[in-house]
């Protein structure tokens, strides 16, 4: 009776700290994803959006490029562009 009284409250130690461990880095993930748009936000309204709608919306290059009226080349180039600036902002 005992066993079965317990067995449901009882958690193993290892899994606990595998909890917290996941926690913190959700949230560490959450700051740096905040981060990121912030500096988004700084860029020209042309690498905003496209970055946007690359990284927040998901969409693919070419349904950018329809959306945008623009080449998907162009589109793949400022992704591109803007990414290296992100990057050093970053740094």
């Amino acid at each position: 009776m005992n066993y079965y009284r317990t067995f449901g409250r009882e958690i193993n130690l290892n899994f606990a700290e595998n909890i917290k461990f996941e926690e913190a880095a959700r949230i560490e993930a959450g700051i740096e994803i905040e981060k990121i748009i912030r500096l988004i936000h700084t860029f020209d309204e042309y690498s905003r959006e496209v970055l946007l709608l690359k990284f927040v919306d998901q969409l693919s290059n070419p349904e950018i490029a329809r959306i945008l009226g623009k080449n998907e080349g162009t589109v793949r180039t400022q992704i591109s562009r803007a990414l290296v600036v992100l990057r050093k902002k970053l740094k």
